[in-house]
């Protein structure tokens, strides 16, 4: 009996003394970092939230400059009626066209898909303010003596003319491109270059007016006016023309639905022609009836810097 006791007493007082040993190192099964083994108890990082948007819209405005475009024309005819010793009949001088095409505002919309977490695609449509090509020139010929002069009388008719005109050109891109993001999408700075190739619509309108005097010059004291003509024609048209494009940009993310985008671009437009019928307001003789004036306007080459935004929505 006394030994039972004895055990059970000892029992008791060996019960707190484990109790504040474990206390003391609770953590022990997880060891420490003196001993090598971990310790505390890890927590996992946040896995990042993976974008699902698929589709993009997007809106831009900008500046640029382009070089300006060779322009020409050809069919306008003026000295039908001139003296064969002066030379053949002539057409309007390249000297006279004076285009202005240096710099413009533009402004556009689009659609885009994001292909993979690199790629993206979309579709825009830019339209830029008017630029346009005027001319202004003056011209002097004789008159053929074999129509103003059939008489043998010494008569001489001098012919001073004056062009002038306007054309308005307004151009519409619409292009196809393809982005390839140098950083994965979600990052804050998404740096990105691109390729495009589609097609501009060039709208046109063109008002050509020559007023031209004959004047007799035999006596030179008596100048009378012999004869006048007015030519005059205007046309609208819309040409199209091949366009291509290279992009340089960053995009900063703003959040999942919003980017804004900074970026230069590159654009080519092709050439483009016209005709205009220009009808003389009266008819002399020897002269001709009208003439159907084709003005070409060359190849652009354009610099642009566009801000924007590309709203993620679907």
């Amino acid at each position: 009996m006394r030994l039972k006791t004895m055990c059970l007493s000892l029992g008791l007082a060996l019960v707190p003394a484990a109790t504040g040993a474990e206390a003391a190192d609770w953590n022990s099964g997880a060891g420490s970092i003196k001993d090598g083994r971990a310790g505390g108890i890890s927590v996992p990082a946040p896995i990042p939230v993976t974008e699902t948007f698929k589709w993009y819209l997007r809106a831009d405005v900008g500046g640029g400059y382009m070089k300006e475009p060779q322009v020409s024309e050809r069919g306008m005819t003026y000295g039908y009626d001139r003296d064969p010793a002066e030379g053949p009949p002539f057409g309007m001088s390249p000297a006279w066209f004076n285009p202005d095409f240096d710099t413009f505002a533009v402004g556009g919309v689009g659609a885009g898909l994001y292909l993979t977490p690199r790629f993206r695609a979309d579709v825009t449509v830019d339209v830029r303010t008017k630029s346009d090509v005027k001319a202004e020139g003056r011209y002097t010929y004789r008159g053929d003596p074999a129509i103003y002069d059939a008489g043998n009388t010494g008569r001489q008719v001098r012919f001073d003319g004056r062009t002038v005109e306007q054309t308005d050109v307004r151009a519409t891109v619409a292009l196809a491109n393809l982005y390839w993001d140098l950083t994965e999408r979600g990052s804050r700075f998404v740096p990105y270059i691109g390729l495009g190739a589609g097609f501009a619509v060039r709208s046109l309108d063109r008002r050509h007016t020559t007023a031209e005097i004959g004047t007799d010059v035999t006596d030179p004291a008596n100048q009378t006016t012999f004869t006048a003509a007015t030519f005059s024609g205007q046309t609208k048209a819309h040409q199209l023309a091949p366009a291509a494009s290279a992009t340089a940009g960053v995009g900063y993310t703003l959040g999942p639905g919003m980017v804004l985008d900074l970026n230069y671009r590159y654009t080519y437009i092709g050439e483009v022609d016209f005709s205009t019928q220009v009808a003389y307001g009266q008819i002399v003789a020897g002269r001709q009836i009208g003439a159907s004036s084709r003005m070409t306007i060359g190849d652009t080459h354009e610099h642009t810097i566009r801000a924007g935004v590309r709203w993620n929505v679907w």
